[in-house]
């Protein structure tokens, strides 16, 4: 202060004053209280004030005027008083409300999938509990203790968090609650995709021989996903194996997933969660910026803050996410970086986080190779080894060498396992 914006020194004409003003907001005009670090300097003979606020971690923070505390938020190059919604989704991000225990108005106990949960406590990883044949207050008690249900006015409704695990349809309760997987034919966001919306409960039900029966959100994402990426894949014949190389670590893809439904801001509504596969790479964004204690450069050392706490603990006991919580610097950075060679892209937005992962490099290929792959990709069908061989020029047993080093890098595969077969063709594996 003292300063003008083109640098000249105007000073600050009465500094006593003026420092009195400055201690006299920071505590009676701001809840809750900051304090500034206050320096004063004398330049040209003028007095001139710097003063320095930390970031806060009581956030957030309100302009007390008329005895009325008021919260704004800024808007490009705008400063406006928040609404609803944004107030709802500071206080959830300063820790001070939890809105996964809020009661879903709209829904009622039946709205409920019970072998969803009878199954989740049945086979629970960190405490085990049969209430199958529990009923009535009993097991009503025991959901809001476990605050899958909350009361209100009288009456239990699902709560947030126990709708989205248990929930029939949480979408028809909590509007846009489930994952869009999106395939696009091209590098950028265009009309040329098809996508596919799931709608349903995270957890799954199992029959007592212990497989999975019916799959819940996460489990059914991960496999569109996979099937998606299966045609970006290769696959080879070890013995009597098909081994399939994908361009992703599945493990990755299942922990950025898993993490985008444990941490969302489920305050934020009209949207999904998407998954957007491109040729070139894969992206997972959730609605939510990252709360205010976390930033890109800690997550990316393992610092954690639950925004969903109950639904990431029910998350942990059903064993889609581990107890160290150790996700994405090892289980998608680490792994990543040394499956495809290329480090995995962490964006966050005004209103989401981003997690974009890149495939596999292909081998390089040289002028021969790359010759026989564009005969195969111009086709339209596979070939024979003469026919390649009289398309490229080059004599049988060199084209056989040069197809057989396409199918050690998994970019050619013969239709058939017995390649003497006379009917035996090659063709693109991707």
């Amino acid at each position: 202060m003292g300063v003008e914006d083109d640098g000249t020194v105007s000073g600050v004409s009465n500094p006593l004053k003026f420092e009195e003003k400055i201690y006299n907001v920071c505590s009676d005009s701001i809840r809750p209280v900051v304090a500034p670090e206050l320096w004063k300097y004398e330049i040209d003979g003028k007095d001139v004030f710097c003063f320095y606020i930390s970031a806060g971690f009581s956030k957030p923070y309100a302009i007390l005027q008329r005895g009325r505390e008021r919260y704004y938020t800024r808007r490009g190059t705008r400063i406006q008083e928040a609404s609803r919604d944004e107030l709802l989704r500071l206080f959830q991000t300063s820790g001070q409300i939890h809105y996964e225990t809020t009661p879903t108005i709209k829904g009622r106990y039946a709205d409920l999938d019970f072998t969803r949960i009878v199954d989740f406590f049945r086979h629970n990883q960190i405490n085990r509990i049969d209430i199958s044949n529990w009923k009535g207050d009993r097991i009503k008690r025991f959901l809001k203790n476990k605050e899958v249900l909350a009361e209100y006015q009288g009456k239990l409704y699902p709560t947030v968090a126990g709708t989205l695990l248990f929930g029939e349809k949480p979408s028809s309760l909590l509007g846009y609650s489930g994952i869009t997987v999106a395939k696009f034919a091209d590098i950028e966001r265009n009309y040329n995709y098809v996508d596919f919306r799931l709608d349903k409960p995270i957890m799954c039900t199992f029959p007592e021989h212990g497989g999975k029966e019916e799959s819940g959100l996460i489990d059914e994402a991960l496999e569109k996903i996979k099937s998606i990426i299966l045609e970006k894949s290769s696959v080879t014949i070890k013995g009597a194996a098909r081994v399939v190389s994908y361009p992703y670590p599945e493990e990755s893809i299942r922990e950025a997933v898993v993490n985008a439904v444990a941490h969302r801001d489920y305050t934020i509504s009209g949207i999904d969660i998407r998954v957007d596969i491109y040729p070139d790479r894969l992206e997972i964004e959730s609605p939510g910026k990252l709360p205010n204690t976390l930033s890109l450069e800690s997550i990316r050392l393992g610092a954690k803050y639950y925004r969903n706490q109950i639904l990431v603990q029910y998350l942990k006991e059903a064993g889609f996410m581990d107890l160290h919580s150790l996700g994405i610097p090892v289980k998608i950075l680490k792994l990543c970086t040394e499956y495809t060679g290329r480090e995995p892209g962490l964006e966050e937005s005004d209103n989401s986080f981003k997690v974009t992962l890149y495939p596999k490099k292909k081998a390089m290929v040289g002028d021969v190779e790359e010759g026989i792959l564009n005969l195969l990709r111009t086709s339209g069908k596979p070939m024979k080894t003469r026919e390649i061989s009289a398309a490229i020029g080059l004599a049988k047993r060199t084209t056989i060498t040069w197809i057989n080093r396409l199918i050690e890098k998994n970019m050619v595969e013969p239709t058939s396992e017995n390649r003497n077969d006379p009917n035996c063709r090659y063709r693109l594996r991707y």
